[in-house]
């Protein structure tokens, strides 16, 4: 009798230690497939990007100063097109 309590404590333990590595591996392989899909995307915005702006993360809103901008005029057209 004393064995079989062994016996079934011993499995139980093992059993735990199963369980807790499985939830381990998991995690960690979630968090490396995450990661990768992440730089995936960041590499796909980069690539996809011409403007050396736009690569670095930051897109101007207003234009750089001592550039013209195109003006509408009456007619609905704008100037230097």
């Amino acid at each position: 009798m004393r064995y079989a309590a062994l016996a079934i404590l011993l499995w139980s333990y093992l059993l735990g230690r199963l369980i807790t590595a499985s939830a381990v591996i998991n995690a960690s392989l979630w968090q490396r497939r995450t990661e990768r899909a992440q730089r995936r995307a960041a590499r796909a915005r980069i690539e996809g990007s011409h403007d050396r702006h736009v690569r670095d993360g930051y897109a101007p809103t207003e234009p750089t100063p001592g550039m013209s901008t195109p003006r509408e005029g009456t007619d609905g057209r704008t100037d230097g097109l």
